[in-house]
């Protein structure tokens, strides 16, 4: 079989992983419409651009003891066939290609037993398990109420959450805006913009600032380790990363958007033509979609090298983030290795 790419998070702990293939887009977690009579692991609705999606509860649905939710986790949207689902999850890793090899297909602990049929195997990379899970399962167990919204009204988190938030656990007036803000945003999108016209960006911390890097020239997210150093080299340049067997190597780009450089953990892996690099970050916050016509320029004070290596700005999170073009400054900027020195 061939080698399939899957989306990994977490849950208590516990790592996951989805098919790639199946998975529309991630967002932070928005304010949620309750349902009447819905089962108990779908924990709302949200209008996603004019189209109403049922959020699920992993927890809930395999029957674990869910926890309170935090304004920092995330829902990933998944799609099959016509269908179109939201899962909650605490946090967005990596996406990695695994040789199916690592797979192992036989569910026999007792404690998956209820679980097994939503399980398509048992991944191990290094040492870590990660469960990958089947979708065509999720979706098939999908119970939908005939009435959907009670009384237009909109969940807190506290409401979603049901009976079971964290003891203490308190929502205040600026978090409650927070979730409103990003549930609008995500439902006013396709009001005056077609959904064809969006990019897709991933969201990157480096430093203290927020940047925005397109999809389209994004390999994989990866945890670095291992580095090793390569020698009369810019600094700019780290070293060179065993990434599966291939070689990839790992750029700093804190020295040209002058930012503080700290001793981080992950990377993206980039493809630019014939340039296949890894630059390192601080925190992969999100994959969002833009319309080009919502893109603001920079300010006429930033930088010059920030000037020559963005496409301008965009909002995310109530901060604006910049976004990189990355194919210029790969291919026409600083970051150059000089094999002749």
């Amino acid at each position: 079989m061939e080698n399939q790419s899957y989306l990994l998070f977490s849950l208590h702990g516990l790592m996951y992983g989805v098919e790639t293939l199946h998975v529309r887009e991630i967002v932070l977690l928005p304010e949620l419409m309750p349902l009447v009579s819905a089962t108990v692991d779908i924990v709302g609705i949200i209008n996603l651009r004019e189209r109403i999606v049922p959020i699920m509860d992993l927890d809930l649905h395999f029957g674990y003891q869910p926890s309170a939710y935090q304004l920092s986790d995330r829902i990933i949207f998944l799609e099959h066939q016509d269908a179109l689902i939201g899962m909650i999850v605490h946090q967005v890793h990596d996406v990695k290609t695994i040789d199916w090899a690592c797979i192992s297909t036989e569910i026999t602990y007792e404690a998956t037993k209820d679980v097994a049929p939503f399980i398509s195997g048992i991944a191990r990379i290094d040492d870590d398990l990660i469960t990958l899970l089947r979708v065509e399962s999720l979706f098939q167990s999908l119970t939908l109420p005939t009435t959907l919204v009670e009384n237009g009204a909109s969940a807190s988190l506290q409401q979603v959450a049901r009976a079971t938030p964290t003891t203490g656990s308190h929502v205040s007036p600026e978090e409650q805006i927070i979730l409103h803000d990003r549930a609008r945003s995500l439902s006013q999108r396709s009001e005056t913009q077609e959904l064809a016209g969006l990019l897709s960006f991933a969201v990157l911390k480096i430093g203290e600032e927020y940047f925005g890097i397109e999809t389209t020239v994004m390999r994989e997210f990866t945890d670095v380790s291992h580095v090793t150093p390569i020698p009369c080299c810019p600094d700019y340049i780290i070293g060179n990363l065993n990434l599966r067997g291939e070689i990839i190597t790992l750029l700093s780009l804190h020295h040209i958007l002058n930012t503080a450089q700290a001793d981080t953990k992950k990377a993206i892996v980039v493809m630019v033509e014939d340039i296949i690099a890894g630059i390192t970050v601080d925190e992969v916050l999100d994959v969002i979609y833009i319309h080009p016509s919502t893109i603001q320029p920079l300010p006429a004070a930033a930088r010059v090298e920030s000037q020559t290596y963005s496409n301008g700005m965009a909002a995310y999170a109530n901060k604006m983030m910049t976004l990189l073009d990355l194919p210029r400054l790969l291919t026409q900027g600083e970051l150059v290795v000089n094999e002749h020195a």
